[in-house]
């Protein structure tokens, strides 16, 4: 089931997982390739189209495999991805109950609402708290404390990269949205524990803190 995927995927960044569901795209036509072994090529990708319809026209996953490659480690070329933390923001507001304002008035919702609770839910069971929240690193020298509240949330981080994504609960029963990403991954770390610079969990404190403070002026 896609569920059975999509959650080590989310809370655990399992690259396996990863790998799972982008066969699975390939499998369900999404994406389509042709050509002989060696020289193949993408000439169909669905999963555009349909991001394209949300307004995430930038989103991409190309240059896949139908194994589930999807990483340069899996064959030259293979695995150009992008998503800026405006993609991932926009993303994250279509798993919202709210309607999207760069989108026509009545535009149908991504997912519906079970579904969108279930997401929701993957993201705040996320395990690796290391990035714009670190209650996962509390045991680190000179730690650094993120942000503080309930944050449903994803990261990605290598070493040269770190991005962390979600939705913070206020302690006023509001939210709000953040995304980021950054060139100070676990190179830039101050400890091989963790997973980037602390410099990135004090900016996450330092928004939650700035939208409370103006939510409550």
């Amino acid at each position: 089931r896609v569920a059975d995927w999509c959650e080590p995927m989310i809370t655990l960044s399992s690259n396996e997982a990863t790998s799972a569901l982008v066969a699975l795209l390939h499998d369900r036509g999404l994406i389509r390739r042709e050509g002989p072994p060696g020289a193949d090529r993408e000439v169909h990708n669905g999963l555009h189209t349909l991001l394209a319809q949300q307004g995430l026209g930038t989103l991409r996953l190309a240059n896949t495999r139908p194994s589930g490659g999807w990483g340069n480690r899996d064959g030259a070329g293979v695995g150009q991805l992008q998503m800026t933390a405006w993609d991932t923001l926009r993303l994250l507001w279509r798993l919202q109950p709210t309607p999207a304002p760069w989108l026509p008035d009545g535009a149908a919702p991504l997912l519906p609402d079970s579904g969108r609770e279930q997401v929701m839910a993957w993201l705040a069971a996320q395990q690796l708290n290391q990035v714009l929240s670190t209650s996962s690193l509390r045991h680190l020298p000179d730690w650094r404390a993120g942000i503080a509240g309930p944050f449903a949330h994803k990261t990605g981080t290598t070493e040269s990269y770190a991005a962390d994504a979600g939705r913070v609960e206020l302690p006023d029963g509001g939210h709000c949205l953040i995304a980021l990403t950054s060139s100070l991954g676990s190179c830039s770390a101050p400890h091989p524990a963790a997973a980037c610079d602390w410099r990135i969990a004090q900016l996450g404190a330092a928004v939650e803190q700035w939208v409370a403070t103006a939510r409550a002026a």
